[in-house]
């Protein structure tokens, strides 16, 4: 398990950057968001090979606002 957003979801051994964001329900492939794992921030190059370990505190933080 890990928690995402203050919110538990299931982790699974190869779990991708782009598969949490779909189960959060983004839907543009590369959203402007900020990535922290376990309080360090993810440089945008990295994201896609990250890989995600069990019980990891991950933070996803829109860049964007609306209008």
């Amino acid at each position: 398990m890990i928690t995402v957003n203050g919110k538990p979801m299931e982790w699974r051994e190869g779990l991708s950057f782009a598969e949490i964001l779909q189960n959060l329900g983004y839907t543009i492939s590369r959203p402007r968001v900020i990535l922290r794992v376990d309080g360090d921030t993810i440089p945008k190059e990295e994201r896609d090979s990250y890989i995600f370990l069990d019980g990891m505190d991950i933070r996803i933080i829109n860049t964007l606002c609306g209008g």
